[in-house]
Protein backbone atom coordinates (compact mmCIF):
# COMPACT_ATOMS: atom_id res chain seq x y z
CA UNK A 1 0.00 0.00 0.00
CA UNK A 2 1.06 3.07 -0.80
CA UNK A 3 1.26 5.95 2.03
CA UNK A 4 1.98 9.25 -0.24
CA UNK A 5 1.20 10.60 -3.60
CA UNK A 6 2.99 12.89 -5.89
CA UNK A 7 1.06 15.61 -6.73
CA UNK A 8 3.99 17.62 -8.88
CA UNK A 9 7.77 18.03 -9.05
CA UNK A 10 9.73 21.26 -8.07
CA UNK A 11 13.36 21.64 -9.67
CA UNK A 12 13.27 17.48 -9.68
CA UNK A 13 11.80 17.36 -6.16
CA UNK A 14 8.50 15.59 -6.23
CA UNK A 15 5.96 17.15 -3.46
CA UNK A 16 4.25 14.38 -2.14
CA UNK A 17 0.80 14.26 -0.11
CA UNK A 18 0.98 11.59 3.05
CA UNK A 19 -2.25 9.51 3.06
CA UNK A 20 -2.97 10.78 6.33
CA UNK A 21 -2.90 14.56 5.60
CA UNK A 22 -4.98 13.58 2.69
CA UNK A 23 -8.06 12.25 5.08
CA UNK A 24 -6.98 15.06 7.55
CA UNK A 25 -7.66 17.57 4.89
CA UNK A 26 -10.87 16.37 4.01
CA UNK A 27 -11.80 16.54 8.06
CA UNK A 28 -11.27 19.89 7.99
CA UNK A 29 -13.14 20.63 4.67
CA UNK A 30 -16.06 18.81 6.37
CA UNK A 31 -15.37 20.16 10.10
CA UNK A 32 -14.55 23.86 10.02
CA UNK A 33 -15.70 24.89 6.22
CA UNK A 34 -14.15 27.05 3.51
CA UNK A 35 -12.36 29.39 5.85
CA UNK A 36 -10.64 26.44 7.66
CA UNK A 37 -9.85 25.01 4.62
CA UNK A 38 -8.21 28.11 3.46
CA UNK A 39 -6.58 28.57 6.73
CA UNK A 40 -5.02 25.44 6.95
CA UNK A 41 -4.05 25.70 3.15
CA UNK A 42 -2.11 28.83 3.99
CA UNK A 43 -0.31 27.08 6.50
CA UNK A 44 1.07 24.18 4.81
CA UNK A 45 2.11 26.72 1.78
CA UNK A 46 3.79 28.30 3.86
CA UNK A 47 5.51 25.21 5.51
CA UNK A 48 5.90 24.09 1.52
CA UNK A 49 8.31 27.22 0.94
CA UNK A 50 9.70 26.50 4.03
CA UNK A 51 11.11 23.22 2.82
CA UNK A 52 11.59 24.29 -0.53
CA UNK A 53 14.01 26.81 0.74
CA UNK A 54 16.17 24.06 2.44
CA UNK A 55 15.95 21.67 -0.21
CA UNK A 56 17.05 24.52 -3.12
CA UNK A 57 20.10 25.50 -1.03
CA UNK A 58 20.84 21.58 -0.17
CA UNK A 59 20.90 21.47 -3.83
CA UNK A 60 23.20 23.96 -4.83
CA UNK A 61 25.75 22.16 -2.16
CA UNK A 62 25.53 19.24 -4.34
CA UNK A 63 23.10 17.59 -2.06
CA UNK A 64 20.59 15.39 -3.57
CA UNK A 65 16.59 15.90 -2.35
CA UNK A 66 14.39 13.28 -3.71
CA UNK A 67 11.02 14.58 -2.39
CA UNK A 68 8.84 16.59 -0.07
CA UNK A 69 6.29 14.66 2.10
CA UNK A 70 3.35 16.68 3.66
CA UNK A 71 2.30 15.47 6.83
CA UNK A 72 -0.08 16.46 9.43
CA UNK A 73 2.33 18.20 11.29
CA UNK A 74 4.13 19.79 8.93
CA UNK A 75 6.70 19.06 6.10
CA UNK A 76 9.47 16.94 6.03
CA UNK A 77 12.38 17.03 3.16
CA UNK A 78 13.98 13.73 2.10
CA UNK A 79 17.53 15.63 2.16
CA UNK A 80 20.87 13.46 1.99
CA UNK A 81 22.93 14.45 5.06
CA UNK A 82 25.54 16.25 3.81
CA UNK A 83 29.19 15.55 5.54
CA UNK A 84 30.42 19.16 5.70
CA UNK A 85 29.23 20.45 8.64
CA UNK A 86 29.21 24.13 7.22
CA UNK A 87 27.15 22.66 4.59
CA UNK A 88 24.45 21.78 6.98
CA UNK A 89 24.80 25.13 8.83
CA UNK A 90 23.63 26.79 5.59
CA UNK A 91 20.97 24.64 4.98
CA UNK A 92 19.58 24.47 7.98
CA UNK A 93 19.43 28.00 8.85
CA UNK A 94 18.16 29.06 5.85
CA UNK A 95 14.51 27.24 6.97
CA UNK A 96 13.81 29.85 9.63
CA UNK A 97 15.42 32.71 8.15
CA UNK A 98 12.44 32.46 5.42
CA UNK A 99 10.11 32.49 7.77
CA UNK A 100 11.50 35.47 9.38
CA UNK A 101 11.80 37.18 5.70
CA UNK A 102 8.20 36.39 5.21
CA UNK A 103 7.09 38.16 8.56
CA UNK A 104 9.27 41.43 7.92
CA UNK A 105 7.77 41.72 4.37
CA UNK A 106 3.93 41.09 5.74
CA UNK A 107 4.75 43.83 8.38
CA UNK A 108 5.96 46.32 5.79
CA UNK A 109 2.42 45.34 3.75
CA UNK A 110 0.60 47.00 6.93
CA UNK A 111 2.51 49.96 7.93
CA UNK A 112 2.77 50.65 3.89
CA UNK A 113 -1.27 50.04 3.29
CA UNK A 114 -2.65 51.20 6.68
CA UNK A 115 -3.66 47.87 7.47
CA UNK A 116 -5.43 46.75 10.96
CA UNK A 117 -2.78 44.44 12.52
CA UNK A 118 -4.73 41.41 14.01
CA UNK A 119 -2.44 40.04 17.01
CA UNK A 120 -1.35 36.47 17.98
CA UNK A 121 -4.09 36.57 20.46
CA UNK A 122 -6.60 37.23 17.79
CA UNK A 123 -4.93 34.85 15.27
CA UNK A 124 -4.94 31.77 17.85
CA UNK A 125 -8.89 33.00 19.14
CA UNK A 126 -9.74 32.43 15.39
CA UNK A 127 -8.14 29.11 15.12
CA UNK A 128 -10.12 28.05 18.10
CA UNK A 129 -13.32 29.23 17.63
CA UNK A 130 -13.07 28.53 13.72
CA UNK A 131 -13.14 32.27 12.70
CA UNK A 132 -9.97 32.10 11.06
CA UNK A 133 -10.00 36.14 9.65
CA UNK A 134 -9.85 34.90 6.04
CA UNK A 135 -12.24 37.15 5.43
CA UNK A 136 -10.18 40.46 4.87
CA UNK A 137 -6.81 41.49 3.60
CA UNK A 138 -5.68 42.55 6.90
CA UNK A 139 -6.83 39.51 8.42
CA UNK A 140 -4.69 37.42 6.07
CA UNK A 141 -1.48 39.70 5.87
CA UNK A 142 -1.87 39.78 10.14
CA UNK A 143 -2.37 35.45 9.52
CA UNK A 144 0.76 35.64 7.23
CA UNK A 145 2.74 37.54 10.09
CA UNK A 146 2.18 35.57 12.92
CA UNK A 147 2.29 32.24 11.56
CA UNK A 148 6.11 33.09 10.02
CA UNK A 149 6.90 34.37 13.54
CA UNK A 150 5.86 31.22 14.97
CA UNK A 151 7.19 28.76 12.49
CA UNK A 152 10.18 30.49 12.81
CA UNK A 153 10.62 31.05 16.29
CA UNK A 154 9.68 27.18 16.82
CA UNK A 155 11.94 25.70 14.43
CA UNK A 156 15.16 27.53 16.04
CA UNK A 157 14.86 25.72 19.21
CA UNK A 158 18.38 24.35 19.65
CA UNK A 159 16.56 20.85 19.90
CA UNK A 160 17.57 18.68 17.45
CA UNK A 161 15.75 17.31 14.76
CA UNK A 162 14.31 20.88 14.37
CA UNK A 163 16.17 23.25 12.13
CA UNK A 164 17.43 25.09 15.76
CA UNK A 165 18.52 21.58 16.61
CA UNK A 166 20.60 21.14 13.14
CA UNK A 167 22.28 24.52 13.75
CA UNK A 168 23.39 23.45 17.29
CA UNK A 169 24.81 20.20 15.85
CA UNK A 170 26.91 21.06 13.01
CA UNK A 171 28.02 24.00 15.23
CA UNK A 172 29.48 21.80 17.93
CA UNK A 173 30.63 19.60 14.40
CA UNK A 174 33.09 22.40 13.89
CA UNK A 175 34.54 21.15 16.95
CA UNK A 176 33.73 17.47 17.74
CA UNK A 177 33.21 14.49 16.27
CA UNK A 178 30.09 14.58 14.58
CA UNK A 179 28.23 11.64 16.16
CA UNK A 180 29.26 12.98 19.71
CA UNK A 181 27.82 16.53 18.26
CA UNK A 182 24.54 14.36 17.39
CA UNK A 183 24.06 12.60 20.75
CA UNK A 184 25.05 16.16 22.27
CA UNK A 185 22.06 18.07 20.33
CA UNK A 186 19.89 14.98 20.65
CA UNK A 187 20.19 14.72 24.47
CA UNK A 188 19.32 18.69 24.70
CA UNK A 189 16.46 17.95 22.16
CA UNK A 190 14.71 15.29 23.90
CA UNK A 191 14.56 16.74 27.59
CA UNK A 192 12.94 19.89 25.35
CA UNK A 193 10.21 18.07 23.74
CA UNK A 194 10.04 16.17 26.99
CA UNK A 195 9.02 19.29 28.72
CA UNK A 196 6.79 20.50 25.85
CA UNK A 197 4.80 16.85 26.26
CA UNK A 198 5.28 17.06 30.07
CA UNK A 199 3.42 20.64 29.82
CA UNK A 200 1.04 19.36 27.31
CA UNK A 201 -0.25 16.87 30.06
CA UNK A 202 -0.47 19.55 32.99
CA UNK A 203 -2.91 21.59 30.77
CA UNK A 204 -4.38 18.75 28.75
CA UNK A 205 -2.93 20.12 25.50
CA UNK A 206 -3.23 17.40 23.12
CA UNK A 207 -1.28 18.97 20.58
CA UNK A 208 1.88 19.55 22.74
CA UNK A 209 1.45 16.02 23.85
CA UNK A 210 1.54 14.61 20.26
CA UNK A 211 4.37 17.14 18.77
CA UNK A 212 6.78 16.81 22.37
CA UNK A 213 6.10 12.73 21.93
CA UNK A 214 6.80 12.78 18.12
CA UNK A 215 10.41 15.02 18.04
CA UNK A 216 11.07 13.09 21.05
CA UNK A 217 10.77 9.76 18.98
CA UNK A 218 12.81 11.23 15.50
CA UNK A 219 15.31 12.67 17.82
CA UNK A 220 16.33 9.53 18.74
CA UNK A 221 15.70 7.51 15.20
CA UNK A 222 18.63 10.28 13.65
CA UNK A 223 21.06 9.56 16.39
CA UNK A 224 20.65 5.70 15.72
CA UNK A 225 20.70 6.64 11.68
CA UNK A 226 24.23 9.13 12.17
CA UNK A 227 25.68 6.53 14.42
CA UNK A 228 24.85 3.86 11.78
CA UNK A 229 26.38 6.17 8.98
CA UNK A 230 29.06 7.05 10.53
CA UNK A 231 30.25 3.84 11.84
CA UNK A 232 29.91 2.30 8.19
CA UNK A 233 31.13 5.01 6.11
CA UNK A 234 32.93 3.59 2.98
CA UNK A 235 31.94 -0.05 3.36
CA UNK A 236 29.76 -1.96 1.61
CA UNK A 237 26.81 -4.03 1.12
CA UNK A 238 28.86 -7.33 0.12
CA UNK A 239 31.45 -6.40 3.36
CA UNK A 240 28.18 -6.63 5.55
CA UNK A 241 26.01 -8.93 4.59
CA UNK A 242 25.77 -12.43 6.05
CA UNK A 243 26.80 -14.95 3.71
CA UNK A 244 25.68 -18.18 6.07
CA UNK A 245 22.38 -18.59 3.52
CA UNK A 246 20.30 -21.71 4.47
CA UNK A 247 18.38 -22.83 1.00
CA UNK A 248 15.51 -24.71 0.78
CA UNK A 249 13.36 -26.14 -2.00
CA UNK A 250 9.81 -25.16 -1.69
CA UNK A 251 8.44 -28.62 -3.12
CA UNK A 252 9.41 -29.97 0.42
CA UNK A 253 7.08 -31.14 2.96
CA UNK A 254 7.55 -29.52 6.62
CA UNK A 255 8.37 -32.91 7.90
CA UNK A 256 10.90 -33.18 5.39
CA UNK A 257 12.23 -29.66 6.18
CA UNK A 258 12.32 -30.52 9.78
CA UNK A 259 14.45 -34.00 9.45
CA UNK A 260 17.12 -32.53 6.45
CA UNK A 261 17.47 -28.97 6.13
CA UNK A 262 16.26 -26.83 9.77
CA UNK A 263 18.69 -26.47 12.05
CA UNK A 264 17.92 -25.21 15.44
CA UNK A 265 19.08 -21.61 15.76
CA UNK A 266 18.75 -20.63 11.95
CA UNK A 267 15.38 -18.75 11.28
CA UNK A 268 16.40 -17.22 7.66
CA UNK A 269 15.42 -19.71 4.69
CA UNK A 270 15.81 -18.94 1.11
CA UNK A 271 13.14 -20.72 -1.05
CA UNK A 272 14.05 -22.01 -4.46
CA UNK A 273 12.07 -23.89 -6.94
CA UNK A 274 13.69 -27.77 -8.74
CA UNK A 275 15.32 -25.10 -11.34
CA UNK A 276 17.26 -23.51 -8.39
CA UNK A 277 15.37 -20.58 -9.24
CA UNK A 278 14.47 -18.03 -6.18
CA UNK A 279 10.87 -18.07 -5.19
CA UNK A 280 11.01 -16.04 -1.38
CA UNK A 281 12.36 -15.80 2.18
CA UNK A 282 10.85 -18.24 4.55
CA UNK A 283 10.99 -16.75 8.14
CA UNK A 284 10.52 -19.72 10.95
CA UNK A 285 9.49 -17.13 13.42
CA UNK A 286 6.48 -15.49 11.53
CA UNK A 287 5.17 -19.21 11.59
CA UNK A 288 2.32 -20.24 13.90
CA UNK A 289 1.58 -23.53 13.35
CA UNK A 290 1.48 -26.17 9.88
CA UNK A 291 0.45 -29.34 8.71
CA UNK A 292 3.83 -31.11 8.43
CA UNK A 293 2.65 -33.02 5.23
CA UNK A 294 1.75 -29.52 3.84
CA UNK A 295 4.51 -27.93 1.11
CA UNK A 296 6.75 -25.24 2.20
CA UNK A 297 5.85 -23.34 -0.30
CA UNK A 298 1.74 -22.94 -0.02
CA UNK A 299 2.35 -20.10 2.90
CA UNK A 300 3.43 -16.46 2.72
CA UNK A 301 6.79 -15.57 2.41
CA UNK A 302 9.02 -12.84 4.30
CA UNK A 303 8.84 -8.92 2.37
CA UNK A 304 12.38 -8.57 1.46
CA UNK A 305 14.21 -5.69 -0.95
CA UNK A 306 16.91 -7.17 -3.06
CA UNK A 307 20.07 -4.60 -3.59
CA UNK A 308 23.46 -4.75 -5.74
CA UNK A 309 26.02 -6.22 -2.89
CA UNK A 310 28.52 -2.88 -4.74
CA UNK A 311 25.95 0.34 -2.87
CA UNK A 312 27.75 1.75 0.08
CA UNK A 313 25.85 1.48 3.12
CA UNK A 314 25.87 4.82 4.23
CA UNK A 315 24.07 5.89 0.67
CA UNK A 316 21.48 2.61 1.25
CA UNK A 317 21.23 3.05 5.00
CA UNK A 318 17.46 4.49 4.78
CA UNK A 319 16.29 1.93 2.99
CA UNK A 320 18.00 -1.20 4.85
CA UNK A 321 16.50 0.64 7.95
CA UNK A 322 13.41 0.23 6.73
CA UNK A 323 12.98 -3.20 5.62
CA UNK A 324 13.29 -6.13 7.91
CA UNK A 325 15.62 -8.52 5.10
CA UNK A 326 17.90 -7.53 2.66
CA UNK A 327 19.20 -9.52 0.06
CA UNK A 328 22.43 -9.16 -1.46
CA UNK A 329 23.26 -9.59 -4.92
CA UNK A 330 25.96 -9.68 -7.47
CA UNK A 331 23.86 -9.63 -10.56
CA UNK A 332 21.88 -12.66 -10.15
CA UNK A 333 23.85 -14.41 -7.75
CA UNK A 334 23.09 -14.38 -3.96
CA UNK A 335 26.04 -12.95 -1.82
CA UNK A 336 24.09 -13.33 1.64
CA UNK A 337 21.28 -11.12 3.37
CA UNK A 338 21.26 -8.11 5.96
CA UNK A 339 18.56 -8.26 8.62
CA UNK A 340 18.29 -5.43 11.89
CA UNK A 341 20.08 -7.16 13.80
CA UNK A 342 23.03 -8.44 11.50
CA UNK A 343 22.95 -4.31 10.88
CA UNK A 344 23.51 -3.19 14.09
CA UNK A 345 26.42 -6.26 14.53
CA UNK A 346 28.26 -5.17 12.01
CA UNK A 347 28.09 -1.29 13.15
CA UNK A 348 29.32 -2.67 16.81
CA UNK A 349 32.13 -4.38 14.35
CA UNK A 350 33.38 -1.58 12.25
CA UNK A 351 33.05 0.97 15.50
CA UNK A 352 35.42 -1.70 17.45
CA UNK A 353 37.86 -2.07 14.82
CA UNK A 354 37.87 1.38 12.80
CA UNK A 355 37.87 -0.32 9.61
CA UNK A 356 36.80 1.51 6.79
CA UNK A 357 36.77 -0.06 3.22
CA UNK A 358 36.40 2.09 -0.19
Amino acid sequence: MRWSYSIFKVKGISIELHLLFIVWFMFILVGLGIQGFLFFSLIFTIVLAHELVHSLTAMMHGVKVPKITLLPIGGVASIELPDDPVVELRVAVVGPMFNFMLAAVGLLLIFALNLDFIGYDEVTSGIVDGSFAMDSLSGIVSIIVSLNLILGAFNMLPAFPMDGGRVFRSTLALWMDYTRATRIATAVGQFIFLTIAFLGLLSWNIWWIAIGGLLYLAGGSELKYISLRRALKGARLRDIAVQDIRYVNDGLTWREFLNTTFRRGENLYVKVDSDGVMRGVLDIRALKKVDPESRIGEEDGLDFLVLDGDLRVDESLKLLLGKTLVLVSDRNKLLGYITQDSLADATVFFALTGEQRL
